[in-house]
């Protein structure tokens, strides 16, 4: 009886192990797994962001690690939020554990930030996300920076041509003709408001700073094409 008993309790805390394993390596998914940034250098910093969905609804430890391409450019300096904290300096296998929350009315951001030192090239920057026991069960998130000379990227210029900031109303114009995405951003790479393109006007507090980003994503000829505006108060 006593061997049958604990033979039976041997193998709940196997399930329950299981069960946990299972429930943590299914507890969240990415939207997008490859974020491809096409930006010229006089866009630095660059910034953009990455949803991760909470599929239990209830708050979840995770971990990120960043893993680097071997030629990324020593002059990149690297910036990541995962809304729990700000990372002013990521360099290769740094890593920091986060709360996925659960019940918000916002999907939460992995926010990346390159400032690029005029220096162009095309590298990639991974994210492995998982819970701390589980390190196998990583996704990736990947960034790709295509970065190329200031003033190069001349469709997407005119592609986005005719946004503009007004101080006096407080407000940005001229998104009312784009279908995609927008991101506002301070300074400090802090992802501030996000919504869905077009907007015909959109209000911006001075609370974000007296300098700021607007970061848009929007369809152009059947390509995904990015433009980061700096505007200030």
């Amino acid at each position: 009886m006593y061997f049958s008993e604990m033979l039976f309790r041997t193998f709940s805390l196997l399930f329950i192990i299981a069960s946990l394993a299972v429930n943590a390596q299914n507890a969240f998914s990415l939207k997008d797994s490859v974020i491809r940034l096409y930006k010229d250098t006089d866009a630095s910093p660059v910034h953009w962001y990455a949803e991760i969905i909470n599929k239990t609804n209830v708050d979840t430890n995770l971990r990120w690690k960043a893993v680097f391409s071997p030629t990324w450019p020593s002059s990149w300096e690297l910036t990541f939020d995962d809304q729990n904290n700000f990372h002013p300096q990521v360099v290769d296998l740094d890593s920091a554990d986060f709360t996925l929350f659960g019940n918000t009315s916002f999907t939460q951001k992995l926010i990346i930030g390159n400032k690029l030192n005029n220096v162009t090239g095309v590298d990639s920057v991974d994210f492995l996300i998982y819970h701390p026991a589980q390190p196998e069960n990583a996704v990736i998130q990947r960034f790709v920076f295509y970065i190329d000379e200031g003033q190069s990227f001349e469709v997407e210029e005119e592609h986005f041509n005719g946004v503009f900031f007004n101080r006096e109303s407080k407000a940005i114009h001229g998104l009312d003709l784009l279908e995609g995405e927008f991101a506002l951003i301070d300074l400090q790479g802090r992802v501030v408001q996000t919504g869905n393109l077009p907007q015909t006007e959109l209000n911006v507090s001075e609370e974000i700073g007296k300098i700021f980003f607007l970061s848009l994503s929007s369809n152009h000829a059947g390509n995904q094409v990015f433009k980061q505006l700096k505007f200030s108060f």
